[in-house]
């Protein structure tokens, strides 16, 4: 019974159950992108409306949907059920700790206390890092690619270096695992790239076999195909561009002008932000990251570990000191390279920070080993020593705490006065008073839309609302993004949704079925009507909250005489 309680298959069994509670415990977040694309592409995927919905839910129309099918899915036979939804969308979170366990189980003695210990924080640390802490059970799927990378990279390097015989089909394996997270989301390129990099690196210096990297190679592209082709072969045979919106500098597709773009928000301005940017961003006063305050360290002492590794080196090197050399310190080289490598591919395309799972998950296991190799080896230095460990990791385990604002996965939204602002009556109120998080995972009140009506959508994000609104009448749907929008790098490609190809695709939609006669729009705070829609359309219709369990600011708009037969309960109501 002992042997089967310390055996794979058991741990496996405890985190992925841990994985799920953790899960259920932080119930659903409220997160911009589910609200825009994460429930509307597999809808749009799995009901024929590819490209028939025009410009919604802005660019992220066209990320691969089909990540984000199983949770679609779940939503659709399990609605009613929303912390069963909850549980069960835990479960990359439970296969992310236990492929961690397996590198803790690799780095450190868990036969003896102290290694148990090591390990047990290091996995803590994990845990609550910002990038794992704030998506589990998230729509973003980020823990799920992330899961699959990192096992990659597990039987990687443990063919590589621990086993005697590396197999073949370990690295056809290996490859297909990473290629695999990246097909389903790009964003896995960052550890791709890298992991190319540093692998070509080795196989030039004779540490590992170029045939082995052929293997490697060829399964990390048939993956990538596999599970990415057929949406490269949609996205070509519609807009000529495979990875559109994204390369069209080479594509040059005629729906939007001949630029590569990204997200700049977050990348450094300048040599010094780049070089530093670890301690710029954690020594900030408070940072705003996707609407939540961060105070996470991690950034800070994986800077000071760099340089005081590359110190140690150059120390070693001058003394003329002999390096180990055994399997396991290579594959722990082998993994200090991999993550220098991420973190330089990371911060040069995204510095997202929820990009980094896997750097969090590698970086606990440094840290710990840092702690570790610095510690006293005489007791005069020991209260110090302890107390500034003490301090450390409390810094590192309350980042959630400190960080994220919990309450947006229970829909403790603001009240939001929107009297001032003209045709929008009303003032908004807390999502929760409409309709309870526990009765169902996401619903909106019913509307009477007669079937063929065209439907307008103004502004980001809203997109949810369609799938939702489909399931009460057949309609049609045009979508309008903000003029003033854009995360692109070249100011020409504002307003781009409505114009061109984009534009005539509209009017296409308007000639053959007739004047939009319902609006769903969103309103932010800085925005006014015409922001979100024509000024010959806002200057005839009236706004009323649109009722919903997903995100505020969202609002249902018609000539006021029509507003009567779409929302006739509201009125009444009003009317009283």
């Amino acid at each position: 019974m002992m042997s089967f309680m310390k055996s794979n298959k058991f741990l496996f069994f405890v985190f992925l159950l841990l994985g799920c509670l953790g899960s259920l415990f932080l119930k659903r977040e409220i997160l911009w992108d589910f609200a825009n694309y994460h429930y509307y592409n597999p809808w749009a995927l799995l009901n024929n409306r590819l490209w028939v919905d025009v410009g919604l839910a802005g660019y992220h129309a066209f990320f691969n949907p089909i990540a984000d099918i199983p949770l679609y899915y779940l939503i659709e036979y399990l609605n009613d059920y929303p912390n069963l939804i909850c549980f069960i969308q835990g479960w990359s979170f439970g296969v992310l700790l236990f492929i961690s366990y397996l590198f803790l189980k690799q780095y450190f003695n868990l036969n003896t206390l102290l290694g148990k210990l090591e390990a047990l924080v290091a996995l803590l640390m994990i845990m609550t890092g910002l990038a794992v802490s704030t998506q589990v059970g998230s729509a973003s799927n980020e823990i799920m690619v992330s899961c699959l990378t990192l096992l990659g990279f597990y039987f990687l390097q443990k063919e590589m270096f621990l086993i005697e015989h590396p197999r073949r089909k370990m690295f056809l394996l290996a490859g297909f695992l990473m290629g695999a997270a990246m097909g389903l989301k790009l964003t896995s390129a960052v550890y791709c790239l890298s992991i190319g990099i540093v692998i070509i690196g080795y196989a030039c210096f004779a540490k590992v076999s170029f045939k082995n990297v052929f293997w490697f190679a060829l399964g990390g592209v048939g993956a990538f195909l596999l599970f990415h082709g057929y949406w490269m072969w949609l996205l070509w045979q519609k807009f000529d561009n495979p990875f559109f919106p994204f390369a069209n500098e080479w594509f040059k597709s005629e729906w939007m002008p001949a630029v590569n773009f990204k997200d700049m928000r977050f990348l450094p301005q300048t040599w010094y932000e780049y070089v530093f940017f670890p301690v710029v961003w954690s020594l900030s006063k408070f940072h705003f990251y996707d609407d939540m305050i961060v105070t996470d360290i991690r950034l800070l002492l994986w800077f000071i570990l760099a340089l005081g590794y590359g110190i140690w080196l150059i120390k070693n090197k001058i003394r003329k000191v002999k390096r180990e050399s055994t399997p396991l310190h290579r594959a722990w080289v082998f993994s200090v390279w991999f993550f220098l490598v991420s973190y330089v591919v990371w911060l040069s395309m995204f510095a997202i920070l929820r990009y980094c799972i896997i750097m969090e998950v590698l970086g606990a296991i440094f840290i710990v080993q840092a702690f570790v190799f610095i510690k006293p080896k005489t007791q005069k230095y020991e209260i110090l020593y302890f107390s500034m460990l003490n301090i450390l990791l409390f810094a590192l385990l309350t980042t959630p705490l400190f960080s994220n604002d919990w309450g947006k996965r229970k829909n403790t939204d603001e009240s939001w006065d929107i009297s001032s602002y003209g045709k929008l009556q009303g003032v908004y109120s807390p999502l929760n008073k409409f309709a309870k998080y526990d009765e169902k995972f996401i619903t909106m009140e019913n509307l009477n839309v007669p079937d063929g009506t065209v439907v307008f959508f103004g502004g980001l994000p809203n997109a949810f609302v369609l799938p939702l609104l489909s399931k009460m009448a057949d309609v049609k749907a045009i979508g309008y993004v903000d003029n003033s929008y854009t995360m692109m790098t070249d100011d020409s490609l504002n307003g781009f949704f409505n114009q061109g190809k984009w534009l005539q695709a509209k009017q296409d939609i308007i000639k053959k079925y007739g004047e939009p006669e319902l609006f769903i729009v969103s309103m932010m705070n800085y925005l006014d009507m015409t922001k979100v829609m024509p000024k010959k359309y806002a200057d005839k219709v009236l706004c009323v909250p649109l009722k919903n369990n997903v995100i505020t600011r969202v609002f249902v708009c018609a000539e006021p005489q029509k507003l009567d037969k779409y929302k006739p309960l509201e009125r009444k109501r009003k009317q009283k």
